[in-house]
């Protein structure tokens, strides 16, 4: 699990513990736990126009949400295999960089915390 551009700046697992998504830049990595990864191919996207500054994992769900400094706000679908592209279900931009993304515990909802000091919290409907 090397050879990132530059450093890895976001990590977080899914709650069952099999994907772990990390964000390098404008990139997001998902890396297989079924078993170990080492040697594997994780699967990748890219929807950010500048870095990616949050990413959480819904609660007990299978959506990634990644916010970037752009303003955008995208919702991933977890991986179904290693190496495979991943393609955003939802592009939202906005105008303030994302701070901050948090799941409400049901995962029905995203807290989205800007740059600019605002927070909008947005419903979530299941894929």
């Amino acid at each position: 699990m090397s050879g990132y551009p530059a450093k890895v700046e976001h990590l977080a697992f899914r709650a069952d513990g099999r994907w772990m998504a990390n964000a390098c830049l404008g990139d997001i990595t998902v890396w297989d736990f079924a078993k170990s990864p080492a040697g594997t191919v994780p699967a990748q996207g890219a929807a950010h126009d500048r870095h990616v500054t949050a990413l959480a994992w819904q609660p007990g769900g299978d959506l990634l949400a990644t916010g970037g400094a752009d303003g955008r706000i995208v919702l991933w679908p977890s991986p179904r295999k290693r190496g495979r592209a991943l393609a955003p279900l939802d592009v939202d931009d906005g105008e303030a960089a994302v701070a901050r993304l948090s799941w409400s515990p049901d995962g029905a909802h995203l807290a989205v915390g800007r740059g600019d000091g605002t927070v909008e919290l947005r419903g979530v409907a299941a894929p």
